[in-house]
């Protein structure tokens, strides 16, 4: 009686994962146009890259048919849940899919592979820990990595060294055209209201300009490594702007709600911990407060000895 009633609760605490695993699964995405227009089987797919930032495992999105690579971002916020077909998924999250440029991740393994020797692409861009980075590889042209590197030897090979000069460069003109394009769709940069900042008259015309410059820095800056970001920040003439820049840039991980956020790698792709009851933890011991009877009586006995003290042994 006892080992039925026990193998029946087992039985139905797993439907119960079934369920909750099943609801878990079923996300909401903004997706382009483009990605959902007759796709073929496995065209779509949602693969992890090392984050050429911080190194970290990311969610991209990779269009095999186009050879597109998208970023993957999340919105989320508090108590948030989608109600479709009659089915409330708890998984609130709004995903929205971006286009990537994939030189961002070419990048870092040719500045990180071939910096003092010429190889192939499909030797240079590699990693171990991430089986789908030959799909990087697979969709660099020649005249892209002419960016960023210098090609040697037969064409056929394909074969680059890094030259940092042009990956400063590019990133130059990665900022400038960023910056071109948030001023010229009169993009709001700081803490003033966006009421004040119409009616106040424009002063310095060239110091709007850096300060849509040093924003697009600070977005291109999340797409490399620290080293590269600041000496982009010198190339760009930026370097006062050094300490401001380190405290902005924090692994998107630790953001509040309410924001975008690049989806890191974790297990059953985003939120298995659902699953699990988190006890909370105790409140903090509240101070006593002392009283002023109290403070008058620790006054009084400065300089005065312990009663214990006449009785022990001399």
């Amino acid at each position: 009686m006892t080992t039925r009633s026990k193998g029946k609760s087992t039985q139905s605490d797993q439907n119960k994962i079934a369920a909750i695993q099943k609801h878990l699964n079923n996300r909401v995405f903004l997706l382009d146009a483009s990605l959902i227009d007759k796709p073929s089987d496995g065209d779509i797919q949602i693969i992890s890259l090392r984050n050429p930032s911080n190194e970290k495992s990311t969610k991209y999105l990779y269009a095999k048919e186009k050879q597109q690579f998208f970023e993957l971002l999340s919105f989320s916020e508090e108590h948030r849940s989608w109600f479709a077909n009659d089915t409330v998924y708890p998984d609130g999250n709004l995903y929205i899919t971006s286009p990537f440029d994939p030189l961002f991740l070419a990048l870092y393994y040719i500045r990180r592979n071939s910096s003092d020797r010429c190889q192939p692409i499909d030797q240079t861009i590699v990693d171990e820990d991430f089986t789908n980075t030959h799909l990087i590889a697979d969709v660099m042209t020649v005249q892209q990595m002419s960016m960023i590197a210098d090609q040697k030897g037969d064409a056929s090979l394909k074969a680059f060294k890094y030259n940092e000069s042009k990956a400063l460069i590019w990133l130059s003109l990665k900022c400038e055209k960023l910056a071109k394009s948030l001023k010229e769709s009169h993009f709001h940069i700081g803490a003033k209201s966006i009421n004040y900042i119409k009616t106040e008259k424009v002063g310095n015309e060239s110091q709007n300009d850096g300060e849509y410059l040093s924003y697009a820095y600070g977005i291109i800056g999340d797409y490399i490594t620290l080293e590269l970001c600041e000496k982009l920040s010198d190339k760009l003439g930026l370097e006062k702007m050094k300490p401001a820049m380190a405290g902005k840039r924090k692994s998107l991980i630790e953001l509040e709600n309410n924001t975008l956020k690049r989806i890191k790698s974790e297990e059953n792709f985003a939120t298995a911990n659902m699953l699990e009851t988190v006890s909370p933890s105790p409140p903090p011991p509240k101070e006593k407060k002392v009283s002023a009877k109290e403070l008058k009586m620790a006054k009084a006995a400065t300089g005065t000895k312990s009663i214990s003290s006449f009785f022990m042994k001399k």
